[in-house]
């Protein structure tokens, strides 16, 4: 697979719904074994988005959000840039993405310590924890239940530290 800057930046340019060149692709192995045949790729695409976060898409940051996290569950350990891939989404996706941003963050304790960035700004972090309370309020299973109430106590520090 081709990881030069021009195809990387072509790739997060033409970004569509076609996450399978930066999905976790893990062989089922830890320790030595362990292989995530996207991890190449996937790392040049998030230097690319970090450098121009402007050009990368939701669903992209999304995606990226979403391998990154399930690979520190399997990789123990957390590529640190989950961190402004996290804070890209919350900003450009906020309410819609809140759901991914828990579920991301659950993945590992790695995870959970490496999204919670201080800074995030006020109206989004207000808008996300609004958007969690009314899902408590609404929700009948205890699964998400369990989700929403765990993303309560990640925006009430959010918004503790906005600014």
């Amino acid at each position: 697979m081709d990881v030069g800057p021009e195809a990387v930046r072509r790739y997060v340019a033409q970004y569509t719904d076609d996450a399978s060149k930066i999905r976790f692709a893990w062989n089922g192995e830890h320790g030595d074994q362990f292989d995530d045949a996207n991890m190449v790729f996937r790392d040049a695409v998030v230097d690319c988005v970090i450098d121009d976060p402007a050009r990368a898409p939701l669903e992209l940051l999304v995606e990226l959000y979403r391998a990154l996290t399930e690979y520190s569950g399997e990789a123990w350990c957390i590529d640190e840039r989950v961190e402004d891939i996290g804070k890209l989404m919350l900003i450009k996706g906020r309410s819609g993405v809140v759901r991914d941003y828990i579920i991301g963050m659950r993945m590992s304790f790695d995870a959970l310590c490496a999204t919670s960035f201080v800074g995030c700004p006020r109206d989004v972090a207000e808008e996300c924890i609004n958007h969690v309370r009314a899902k408590l309020q609404s929700e009948t299973n205890d699964d998400e239940i369990d989700i929403w109430q765990t993303g309560e106590e990640r925006f009430e520090v959010l918004l503790k530290h906005s600014v």
